[in-house]
């Protein structure tokens, strides 16, 4: 994780630094370039206010007084004739300096002050010139000159002080990336030690963050997933619990009625009793383990649905048929309750799964010499409601949301002679599910229990449709 918060400390540096890189380049040089235009600001403005002394008076005397000003200053003043003759100049008026050719090129009209030199950076001097105008004609001329010195300490003294500036900017921008990436990456190596905790089987993890915001988010998310991977290993637990329960019973008898039809005693009436009870004890296992094979295949997400054309009428009273003689044989009428030519989308295979669960179920929890009826039939807005009704003991309120969890039983007392194995009910809502209708439990104690399973309108076929017969 060190690396992480060092990977994002770098990416933040760089970032900041290209671009505090370009905003300070852009500062230092409209900085610079408005401190070298003061200059020359305030070189025109100090000849344009001699030309203008000149104009009202151009004298040797005025001359004089101009060239006296000047003295001390950094600044260099020069007054010319219009023919470029030298009438007046500062003591220290740099003599390499000379006017031949600028002031030929000075136009008679225009700017009164004028830059003749601006280069300060490859001359010595910077050069202005002022007309000297007396009664609209050009009298002479005010040339001022300034060292580039002036001008490069002044820029080499802003130069310093973004070099420092920026200097100290790169250090706190180092320092406050650190300790950011620090912070950033901190919630990362928490949340790297939570989930080696679940890995390990502590599911009871906190980040210790109070906040409304993704980390906050974030931590809310680690914590639901472990509550729900407890809940899926004690779930786990209680299933393996279960199932192996399940197993035992039936192996338990079969190993025991086995040995006892292989005693020399027991008679053959005995011994046929024993094996029919072994035969028994292996069609449970038998349905047992198929109905585990639909629970993998589940939660393996392969328990495929192929939805095709089915006579649910003909399908409805075919299974009560064949079912009439096995629910005659535990002393329960099967009856039907079948409406025509209803036909529907299905998976004919799971759709007699699905009611071979439920009658079964409800022969097995209803009372003897009770009836149990299988109906079919058309809603008002056109859904079709298939219902598995018993007279049975039914099953109290608080029950009834949990039917359909794996391995549950209403009456967890139940021997196995009258309960299941908890799985049947789960598969039902399973594939109920997949093909997108609806199921519900309803039950009242000691009056029965009613399962109905809603097949919506866009799953109904036209009973004249051509295609459905």
């Amino acid at each position: 994780m060190r690396q992480l918060s060092v990977k994002i400390g770098l990416l933040f540096l760089v970032f900041i630094l290209l671009i505090q890189s370009v905003l300070f380049f852009a500062l230092y040089w409209t900085i610079a370039g408005d401190r070298v235009d003061e200059v020359f600001e305030g070189m025109l403005a100090q000849g344009r206010s001699h030309a203008e002394a000149l104009s009202m008076d151009f004298t040797d005397e005025t001359m004089a007084h101009v060239v006296m000003m000047e003295q001390g200053n950094e600044q260099d003043v020069l007054i010319t004739g219009t023919d470029g003759e030298i009438l007046k100049q500062g003591g220290d008026f740099p003599e390499e300096i000379t006017v031949d050719g600028w002031l030929d090129g000075l136009p008679e009209t225009g700017p009164d002050s004028v830059m003749l030199e601006e280069n300060w950076q490859g001359a010595t001097h910077v050069l202005s010139a002022s007309r000297v105008t007396i009664d609209g004609t050009v009298a002479g001329y005010v040339v001022m000159a300034a060292p580039s010195g002036m001008i490069l300490g002044t820029v080499s003294q802003l130069t310093n002080q973004f070099v420092i500036g920026g200097l100290l900017s790169v250090v706190l921008t180092m320092v406050t990336v650190f300790f950011l990436s620090r912070v950033v990456s901190l919630p990362l190596r928490q949340m790297t030690e939570a989930t080696r905790d679940l890995a390990k089987g502590e599911m009871h993890v906190t980040l210790g963050y109070d906040r409304n915001d993704e980390l906050g988010e974030l931590e809310l998310a680690i914590r639901q997933l472990a509550q729900d991977l407890e809940k899926v290993k004690q779930e786990r637990n209680e299933f393996l619990a279960g199932i192996a329960h399940e197993l035992k019973t039936p192996l338990t008898y079969v190993k025991g009625y086995a040995d006892m039809a292989k005693r020399a005693d027991t008679g053959e009436a005995d011994r046929a009793r024993y094996l029919a009870i072994i035969e028994e004890e292996a069609a449970s296992l038998t349905r047992l383990v198929g109905d585990l094979f639909d629970l993998a295949k589940l939660d393996s997400n392969s328990f495929a649905i192929e939805k095709g054309t089915v006579d649910l009428s003909d399908v409805l009273r075919g299974f009560c048929r064949d079912l009439a003689p096995v629910a005659k044989e535990r002393n329960r009428l099967l009856a039907g309750d079948i409406e025509d030519r209803i036909r529907v989308k299905a998976d004919e295979c799971r759709l007699i799964q699905v009611l071979r669960n439920l009658t079964d179920n409800a022969i097995r929890y209803s009372d003897e010499d009770s009836a149990v009826t299988v109906s079919l039939t058309r809603a008002g807005d056109g859904r079709i409601l298939l219902a598995v009704a018993d007279e049975g003991a039914g099953i109290a309120k608080h029950h009834l949301p949990y039917l359909f969890d794996r391995l549950y039983r209403a009456d967890p007392s139940r021997s196995r002679e009258t309960g299941g194995s908890g799985i049947g009910l789960s598969i039902v809502k399973a594939i109920v599910d997949q093909h997108g209708w609806a199921i519900e439990a309803k039950s009242e104690v000691n009056k029965g229990t009613v399962m109905t399973v809603t097949i919506p309108k866009g799953d109904v076929l036209d009973g004249d449709d051509p295609d459905c017969g």
